[in-house]
């Protein structure tokens, strides 16, 4: 349903999660508001309160959008896995709107007191920093499960069928229509791009494509892996 956006972004270049790129105004609009209202309590700088209350509204309604980025984002590249990091960042992300709609509504109905405001600020930051962790370990510990090599490879032949084989060899490095892609993981650079034999290059010459080549955008994640894989067996 939403792999259209990812599949247009990618014609342009951008391969990567959506969320991040709004997600940093509420995280910053929380950090902000918690170093004010520390620095107006302490202090005693009433006139400060204000800004806080402005950074957390602004917060709120940021965190919309960002939670319907973070959900696309799970559908296209997790394929809706319930994946543990991903269900804490669900949960985290309730908590925070819990703690942003109890500064904002009591705003207006029954305001709370500066020291009350300071402890749920403190709580909103502990809770983004839960979330920014969660996110770091489905990149860093590579949360996603994967299917065995054996099991890629097969699925990645199947791909190169489908979409390469027309137009290049795998068993020689001469041209069909475009280069043969014998040993191409084991080359210091790709051929034509002259860019390093990365998987990352690949990943991206696979998304938007290079001098004559179409882009495969259309490939999702796990697919893009599959070929990746088969492409090391050359």
């Amino acid at each position: 349903m939403v792999s259209w956006i990812y599949e247009t972004l990618a014609k342009v270049g951008y391969v990567h999660p959506l969320h991040p790129i709004i997600g940093h105004l509420p995280l910053g609009l929380i950090i902000g508001a918690f170093i004010l209202q520390f620095y107006a309590v302490v202090l005693k700088r009433p006139t400060l309160f204000p800004t806080v209350q402005h950074c957390l509204t602004l917060a709120l309604i940021a965190w919309l959008p960002t939670v319907l980025l973070g959900y696309a984002d799970w559908q296209y590249r997790f394929q809706s896995q319930w994946l543990h990091p991903i269900i804490m960042k669900m949960i985290l992300s309730g908590i925070l709107l819990v703690f942003l709609s109890i500064i904002v509504v009591r705003r207006v109905t029954n305001p709370l007191t500066p020291g009350a405001i300071l402890i749920i600020c403190t709580l909103c930051l502990l809770t983004v920093t839960g979330i920014g962790f969660y996110g770091a370990e489905l990149i860093y510990k590579n949360e996603i499960p994967r299917q065995s090599e054996q099991e890629l490879r097969r699925k990645g032949a199947s791909l190169y069928t489908q979409h390469c084989s027309s137009c290049h060899l795998i068993d020689s490095t001469e041209r069909k229509i475009g280069v043969g892609l014998k040993g191409l993981m084991k080359r210091r650079n790709l051929p034509v791009s002259n860019r390093p034999a990365t998987e990352e290059n690949i990943r991206r010459l696979l998304k938007i494509g290079f001098d004559g080549m179409p882009s495969f955008a259309d490939l999702k994640e796990n697919e893009v892996d599959a070929l990746v894989s088969f492409l090391k067996t050359l």
